[in-house]
């Protein structure tokens, strides 16, 4: 679930954001999710609910097949351990006059709201064949243009102090300033707040605006009118000097609006994660602006060429065998739509549980901003800013107004033992008084707000427990039919590197990516066959447990994987979870989605001492027999080439090239490609954390055996496949998301072409797919990275 409502901009949480940190470490505390489950799920649920061509990623970019649908809540876990993948240096290109969207740009031109179609559609066209379901075409092909623009990536400036001023000064804010820690390592970013009006800013390309922090986190639920909200949004932006051309967009996945600039020949800048770089604006109930995050982008020119045409590129996206010069995403909804803030009367003694934060002046001399939640703390805070980030204290006093500003008037605090929660359960009346009944247990209400009605069922409750009484923060709806999903992810293995050298260079022959269909035939003796044991363990509906074994076996670069499912005295085979195991039997039959179930007469484990190990390095993408691959060399000098438990060569790198990289791998004696050994690697992640500048640490999940609420379905299950609806095709400019790239030249630093293909399935949730525009002649064999789904 991408949230709009965090505030990415400081390095410290906000203490909203603290809780819903804290809510998610409890589920992350339960959930195991490494890349020998998804590779199995890949390779197993190859026909189920979500079609194969939208795949699920790790932070080293493989696919597994259906992993929405059944972790979706843990993905959104995920996205606040997003793993940031930086880009590789490319050749410098002629330079032009730098296009920004500034005051100068000319007049902006409001146009019709797209994308707003956030029901199922209704299929109006031919259908085809893809990605396992079907997807129709609606209206026809653009024919045009015929060329476009490249553009090249200019680095964004840090804001100064004054600069930051003057920026705050444009939405009217005059406030006190404070420092933050940047978003990049070792700069200051600056926020600025009145006590209502709140900015953190970085620069005028990345900044965030609240007009009501405090209440900043509260979603109305209310629906504006598309032509009011246009309107609003309009003289918001002219009336604070943003005056450039530009489009609105609305996708579900962001829940708010996009400002998208446009570029000098018309045409939007998109990033990854189905969103435009621009201005992410939400409105309040009354339908005025309530926040604006900044996410801009600044280039110049570098030359017009040749494009592929909108029917070639739809040809690239129903041919599966095309992979490269493809990029896919699609997000199920989160659904949240209604959400209430705990409010309390003014100049009563109160005792809350809540988040503490606090950030320096920019004056030498001044009081700290110390924050108690989402309001400002007076009184009695003395050792407040001494308190690590986002520490949860009770503390004691009173809501005040001062100046028009709301603000807690402390008495006393203490840091308290106790933890925040969030449960979900019913809101019901019981013998008067309004109660949480949860399967924790039941739990009585304070100050529940008059328009909550009653009973709620699926309510989501966050706050503290205190015995029978829960002293709630918020509630919302997420726990309802609505409020299910929240899942996202992505395919296509990336675009092409750009080539502007003059001699063009032959692009790798596309190959199959889908699973052979079926494997050996029935009664087919199976003598000594290597695979890797996958063991999987299956909640039942009657409270019993079935274990399913299987091996996944792979031939070097092969694009091809098997997996076949085992059956026999096979528990002693527990304790080598994702492990080379020799296997010996016959087929017994094939499954209906083309598995093979092998009858084990007997198994050999050739390596009983191999264990997984956490290794520390470098990685570098090099190309190793005409195709990209990532080596992986340890701080004691050691080279291997990265593999997937699937067996195919990685071709991912995890931040800029040379930063120090821990990886969860299992390096298999005797295993080699072009004269290194392999590791194959199940999870990954950088070694320094680029915002703390503190070590990290990897544990070892791989050797855990995965368990399932839910049953398999029976091979006799007919599952349905959503179909897919393209209402939308665009020529587009892409560019990988630079937010964290200090210097472009260190990066990719193109606005490229590519045609972009939006739409939804048929159960309400949302795609796209980008094809790289150019030609081969301006293509390099090489893959450039991009940022996967987090």
């Amino acid at each position: 679930m991408k949230d709009d409502r965090i505030e990415p901009f400081e390095q410290m949480l906000d203490p909203e954001d603290a809780k819903i940190s804290a809510l998610l470490q409890k589920v992350a505390a339960q959930t195991n999710v490494n890349r020998q489950f998804q590779t199995e799920l890949e390779l197993r649920l190859k026909e189920a609910y979500k079609p194969k061509g939208i795949d699920f990623m790790t932070s080293l970019k493989k696919p597994a097949l259906t992993l929405a649908w059944i972790l979706a809540l843990i993905l959104v876990v995920f996205f606040f351990d997003f793993v940031i993948r930086s880009l590789v240096p490319q050749p410098g290109l002629g330079t032009g006059n730098t296009i920004t969207p500034t005051t100068s740009s000319p007049e902006a031109t409001p146009t019709p709201f797209e994308n707003q179609n956030k029901s199922s559609p209704t299929p109006t066209g031919t259908g085809y064949a893809w990605n396992g379901t079907t997807l129709t075409l609606q209206g026809t092909l653009p024919d045009a243009p015929a060329e476009a623009n490249v553009y090249r990536l200019q680095p964004d400036q840090h804001a100064s102090l004054d600069e930051a001023v003057a920026l705050a000064g444009r939405f009217g804010l005059q406030g006190e300033v404070y420092q933050t820690p940047g978003e990049l390592p070792g700069t200051t970013d600056y926020v600025i707040t009145d006590g209502k009006q709140r900015m953190s800013i970085r620069s005028d390309h990345y900044f965030s605006y609240y007009a009501d922090y405090p209440n900043s986190q509260a979603l109305s639920g209310v629906e504006i009118n598309a032509a009011e909200a246009a309107a609003n949004i309009d003289a918001f932006l002219k009336s604070r000097g943003f005056n450039f051309k530009y489009k609105i967009d609305s996708t579900d996945m962001w829940g708010s609006y996009y400002i998208t600039p446009l570029t000098p020949d018309g045409f939007a800048v998109h990033q990854e994660d189905l969103r435009p770089s621009g201005l992410l604006i939400t409105l309040d109930a009354s339908g005025q602006v309530a926040s604006v995050q900044a996410n801009l982008v600044d280039y110049q020119p570098v030359g017009t060429y040749a494009i592929r045409t909108a029917q070639e590129a739809w040809k690239a996206v129903l041919d599966a065998g095309i992979q490269s010069g493809k990029l896919e995403w699609m997000s199920s909804p989160s659904g949240l739509s209604r959400e209430w803030l705990r409010t309390y009367p003014m100049n009563q003694t109160e005792t809350i549980y809540n988040y503490v934060s606090s950030l320096p002046s920019t004056e030498t001399g001044k009081a700290p901003l110390i924050m108690v939640g989402m309001v400002i703390a007076t009184g009695n805070v003395a050792g407040l800013d001494q308190l690590p980030a986002n520490t949860l204290v009770e503390a004691t006093g009173q809501f005040v107004v001062d100046g028009g500003v709301t603000k807690f008037n402390l008495d006393s605090w203490k840091v308290t033992t106790l933890i925040e929660d969030g449960i979900e359960g019913t809101l019901e009346l019981v013998n008067g008084q309004v109660t949480l009944s949860a399967q924790e247990g039941n739990f009585q209400l304070a100050d529940v707000p008059s328009d909550i009605s009653l009973p709620f069922e699926n309510a989501f409750v966050a706050g503290v427990r205190l015995g029978n009484t829960f002293d709630w923060t918020s509630i919302d709806n997420r726990g309802g039919q609505n409020g299910h999903g929240g899942g996202g992810g992505g395919g296509g293995e990336g675009f092409y590197a750009i080539n502007f050298s003059g001699t063009p260079e032959p692009l790798p022959t596309p190959v199959p990516t889908a699973l052979p269909p079926g494997q050996q035939p029935t009664g087919q003796t199976i003598e000594g066959q290597r695979g890797l044991l996958n063991v999987t363990i299956y909640k039942q509906s009657d409270g019993s447990q079935r274990v399913e074994y299987a091996l996944v076996t792979w031939n070097g670069t092969d694009a091809y994987a098997s997996y076949m499912i085992l059956e026999g005295d096979l528990q002693a085979l527990q304790s080598y979870q994702n492990r080379p195991v020799d296997v010996w039997g016959s087929v017994d039959h094939i499954n209906q989605d083309g598995t093979s179930v092998i009858k084990v007469d007997r198994y050999e484990v050739p390596f009983p001492d191999v264990q997984f190990q956490v290794l520390r390095g470098t990685q570098k993408i090099v190309q190793l027999e005409g195709q990209p691959a990532t080596l992986f060399t340890t701080d004691a000098g050691k080279t291997y080439v990265q593999q997937t438990p699937s067996g195919t060569v990685d071709q991912s790198e995890i931040g800029h090239e040379g930063d120090p990289v821990l990886i969860e791998a299992l390096v298999i004696p005797g295993e080699s490609l072009v004269g290194y050994p392999t590791a194959l690697v199940f999870s990954a992640q950088m070694a320094i954390s680029p915002k703390s500048g503190q070590a990290t640490e990897l544990t070892i999940t791989a050797d855990q055996i995965y368990v399932m609420d839910k049953p398999q379905p029976t091979d006799n299950a007919v599952t349905i496949p959503p179909t897919a609806t393209v209402e939308k095709v665009e020529l587009v400019y892409f560019v990988s998301d630079p937010r964290y790239t200090t210097n472009p030249d260190a990066g990719y630093p193109y606005l490229q072409p590519a045609w972009r293909f939006y739409g939804h399935f048929s159960n309400g949730d949302e795609f796209e797919v980008l094809i790289q525009a150019l030609p081969d002649e301006y293509l390099l064999p090489e893959l450039a990275p991009f940022i996967p789904p987090g």
